[in-house]
């Protein structure tokens, strides 16, 4: 599939950060210089630009911290809900995989229980609106005194 992390291959950089393993293919690297190749050339027509190579290693700099800080957001978003997570960024940006579930289920029912209505709520809510909203629209407010 596309959309799927890539293989593994010796060329990949392995670390693990917070406690998440992370895995940098080396066809981010690759995506990085050709996103970053005419941004570069820009900015290299300028004057005091210190060059080509650098700039590109700067714009694959960036491109590192702001995706690896993007995935750590999902990993720490699985984390608090029990799943152990792993990220891999790859030329198409980066990817936090789901590795282990808890004890509540697993993945579907700790949404489940995020999104699970709340009746009560629910009803109040409604209620507001029926006595403020459709009242408004009628020209009176339930409950307010008519003078």
């Amino acid at each position: 599939m596309l959309l799927q992390q890539p293989d593994e291959s010796p060329y990949d950089v392995n670390f693990q950060l917070f406690g998440f393993p992370i895995r940098i293919a080396w066809t981010f690297w690759l995506g990085a210089a050709v996103f970053g190749w005419y941004l570069v050339q820009g900015f290299d027509r300028m004057e005091g630009s210190p060059g080509r190579l650098p700039l590109l290693l700067l714009w694959a700099l960036c491109m590192l911290v702001s995706i690896l800080i993007h995935e750590l957001g999902h990993a720490f978003a699985f984390r608090q809900f029990g799943i152990e997570s792993s990220l891999v960024l790859y030329h198409f940006g980066g990817l936090a995989v789901p590795r282990s579930t808890n004890n509540y289920g697993g993945f579907a029912s700790s949404f489940a229980r995020i999104f699970r209505p709340r009746r009560r709520h629910h009803w109040r809510s409604r209620e507001i609106y029926y006595r403020y909203g459709l009242g408004r629209r009628l020209g009176r407010t339930a409950g307010a005194r008519q003078v």
